[in-house]
């Protein structure tokens, strides 16, 4: 994937991203990350999907990351590189020097995310 441009998709809040969306789970939690090795790892990346449906299935099951899936066109010299180190096949982790600068990459394509009756109101399903 080295000479290849990375394709992913992000769960987001808003068109285009706020600068609190690309921090990743340890700047957020201020370097507090319990568990093995391989979440920690992925806790100092961005959780990203190599597909849309995947992308739509984890904003769906984790509604707190907004309801918006937009895509990224990174090129194979942008200074980024995506690892699989939990989940699914389609979970991949981006890393980056400045992953702040991401934005630069943001596809000019947003995706909205319906919620199943039950997510909009809040109720156990």
């Amino acid at each position: 994937m080295a000479n290849d441009e990375i394709l992913v998709y992000r769960s987001a809040k808003t068109f285009p991203p706020t600068e609190q969306e690309y921090q990743t789970f340890h700047e957020t939690r201020h370097g507090q990350i319990h568990g093995a090795e391989r979440y920690k790892r992925a806790a100092r990346g961005l959780s990203c999907y190599t597909t849309l449906d995947s992308a739509i299935a984890n904003a769906q099951r984790f509604p707190l990351l907004g309801a918006l899936v937009v895509r990224y066109r990174i090129p194979p010299d942008g200074g980024y590189h995506v690892e699989h180190i939990v989940g699914s096949v389609e979970h991949l982790t981006l890393f980056g020097d400045n992953l702040s600068s991401l934005a630069q990459y943001l596809d000019n394509w947003v995706h909205y995310v319906e919620r199943r009756p039950s997510e909009a109101r809040g109720d156990p399903q």
